[in-house]
């Protein structure tokens, strides 16, 4: 209820480790309040408390605890829930030489309506991309797959991460081509010693 999905991923970490155990169920997928204006004729959702004499017992906001509000808009929450739920799985192998490995936790799906597109990042600056297209794994099916960085010219003080964006390429009856499914996000252990400076050429501290 409410912010409770902050924590989902741990919840789900021992819910895929364990076929046995099931939960984590959210309760509610929608606000349940009702539209009213203030003074200013500013309009709000209400919620239990609003509504009767002030002496009258109430839950308070106990039907404002969705995954989005009344209107259908989303709360912020409902990115973590993606995130949390997404049946592609993106594993690091050995970063530094662009090692990784993906994983179709469908248990029907194979993976042969889905682009994979990469890119690595230096801080905010793409700086390689590529895509791996339609991978068709089978339903609980991983592999491993590498990427050449061997061209990137490490910069003393840059992160380095490595994007990842899965996306329906055809579509279907709910989901349109182009809808990213999967995401994830590695930083790439590429680091590179800044060259000492030779105080000699500095001018005199004040």
């Amino acid at each position: 209820m409410g912010n409770s999905v902050g924590n989902l991923q741990d919840y789900w970490d021992v819910i895929e480790k364990y076929d046995v155990l099931q939960g984590g169920f959210i309760w509610d997928w929608v606000d349940q309040g009702l539209a009213k204006y203030d003074a200013n004729g500013t309009k709000y959702w209400a919620y239990g408390g609003d509504y009767g004499p002030v002496d009258v017992p109430s839950d308070e906001n106990f039907c404002i605890n969705g995954l989005i509000n009344a209107d259908r808009t989303v709360h912020p929450s409902i990115w973590e829930v993606k995130k949390v739920y997404q049946y592609i799985k993106f594993n690091a192998i050995e970063l530094a030489q662009g090692k990784f490995e993906i994983v179709n936790f469908y248990d029907f799906i194979s993976l042969d309506n889905v682009n994979i597109f990469w890119k690595v990042m230096a801080e905010s600056e793409e700086i390689l991309n590529g895509v791996i297209s339609k991978p068709g794994l089978a339903p609980q099916e991983k592999k491993a797959y590498s990427i050449d960085l061997s061209e990137i010219e490490i910069e003393p003080g840059v992160e380095y991460f490595l994007n990842f964006s899965a996306k329906i390429t055809k579509a279907s009856e709910l989901i349109p081509a182009g809808h990213e499914i999967a995401i994830e996000q590695f930083k790439l252990p590429l680091e590179a010693k800044a060259k000492t400076a030779c105080t000699k050429t500095q001018p005199a501290l004040k």
